[in-house]
């Protein structure tokens, strides 16, 4: 078996041998051997169906959703791979194992952007609130979603998640909306809501699964969710990549609020010359 480990060995980057050592995660053999498995995916063409002055119709997959005319739309092939790529093949994959998504239970999307993972979370007959920032994306998932709205099977909510109730502003950089961060000084305006407050005013009835890729605000909006994650127990499935720290600071909040959650990490982010760090934080 040594003789085996050393061979395996060798065929591991030394750069990132020498990252993962400096890393405080510790990575499957498999991960240090595959670190980039998206290297696989073979991009979905996103085609348009129709355009008028203010909306492309889009399709990928025979999905079909609506994108503002004036965003570039270069990204979506890769986004949607994010969320429906099998987690085999897909570090960032938002169920995994028994962690999955129940028929008739609301979900929350933190981050809703394209509307993926709400069109995926459909599909597995769950409810769904989607929460996004850009006012432009809230737009157009109530065009993508309009009839499952009128059915009350979505709702979509303008604003940001964050541990306080409040307002911050954010810049829109229409070539790379997904990468929306809150910042100061900012040309909009955006409502914060708590995942608590958004239960106790019951915008949704309860939650059974909340998902967040939210470019780095995922340990405020945690903060913001510890009664709810006392109450309910939702299952997690949470971005960590953003900075080093966020995948041990997520999870020591999940275990303070309920002791009794089990946590795993998935997938290893090593890209842009960065020190290793999980994708994924996974909670149930």
């Amino acid at each position: 078996m040594k003789k085996l480990w050393v061979r395996l060995l060798k065929h591991i980057n030394p750069s990132l041998q020498i990252k993962a050592i400096r890393s405080p995660y510790r990575f499957s053999l498999r991960e240090l051997l595959n670190p980039d498995p998206c290297a696989t995916w073979t991009m979905p063409e996103v085609n348009v169906v129709s355009r008028d002055l203010n909306w492309s119709e889009l399709e990928i997959q025979r999905l079909r959703f609506f994108w503002p005319i004036e965003y570039d739309h270069s990204e979506l092939s890769w986004l949607y791979m994010e969320v429906f790529s099998p987690a085999i093949s897909n570090p960032h994959a938002y169920e995994f194992n028994h962690i999955k998504i129940n028929s008739k239970e609301w979900v929350i999307d933190g981050g809703a952007c394209e509307g993926f993972f709400t069109a995926y979370a459909l599909a597995r007959g769950a409810c769904v609130l989607a929460i996004e920032p850009v006012k432009r994306l809230c737009e157009a998932l109530s065009l993508t979603f309009k009839n499952e709205i009128s059915q009350g099977r979505v709702r979509i909510l303008h604003g940001c998640l964050g541990k306080a109730d409040g307002t911050v502003t954010i810049d829109v950089n229409t070539r790379s909306v997904s990468t929306t961060t809150i910042g100061t000084g900012g040309a909009y305006t955006v409502r914060v809501y708590t995942i608590d407050t958004i239960l106790s005013r019951g915008i949704i009835p309860d939650v059974g699964f909340i998902k967040m890729d939210i470019e780095g605000s995922e340990i405020e909006a945690l903060i913001g969710s510890k009664r709810t994650l006392q109450k309910n127990k939702p299952r997690l499935a949470i971005a960590v990549y953003h900075s080093l720290k966020n995948a041990q600071i997520a999870k020591q909040m999940v275990l303070t609020a309920r002791s009794d959650y089990k946590i795993i990490y998935r997938g290893m982010y090593a890209w842009e010359d960065c020190i290793p760090r999980p994708y994924m934080l996974l909670g149930s």
